[in-house]
């Protein structure tokens, strides 16, 4: 399956990420998952959300810099090695993974990924 995730570009300065997360709460969208990959200048907020179109309007009118897209999803089993046996059928089928985050939704975990 298949989920919108909002990659959000913050500067590495003083309240640019709560200024995204007062944004969010004051529409009423929840936040479901989340994960930030940093680097000297900014980091990349990566979010999945219960309203991802409407997100990504409010964001934007706000002048900040993001992108909507589609990212994989798989629920697995809460099981030791789950995520691992997805994994493996990925690599073994020629999949290769540019990042991935997890989070739990109605007692399953969801592996979301983004391909090479």
């Amino acid at each position: 399956m298949t989920k919108k995730q909002l990659s959000i570009f913050i500067e590495n300065k003083e309240g640019t990420l709560i200024k995204v997360l007062e944004l969010l709460s004051k529409a009423g969208i929840q936040i479901i998952a989340s994960t930030i990959a940093d680097t000297k200048d900014y980091g990349i907020y990566r979010v999945i959300c219960d309203k991802p179109e409407d997100a990504f309007i409010i964001l934007k009118e706000a002048g900040i810099n993001l992108q909507l897209t589609d990212v994989n999803a798989v629920a697995v089993e809460d099981k030791v090695g789950a995520a691992a046996d997805v994994l493996r059928k990925l690599t073994d089928s020629g999949i290769n993974i540019a990042y991935m985050y997890s989070y739990l939704e109605d007692g399953k975990g969801m592996l979301i990924y983004k391909t090479k």
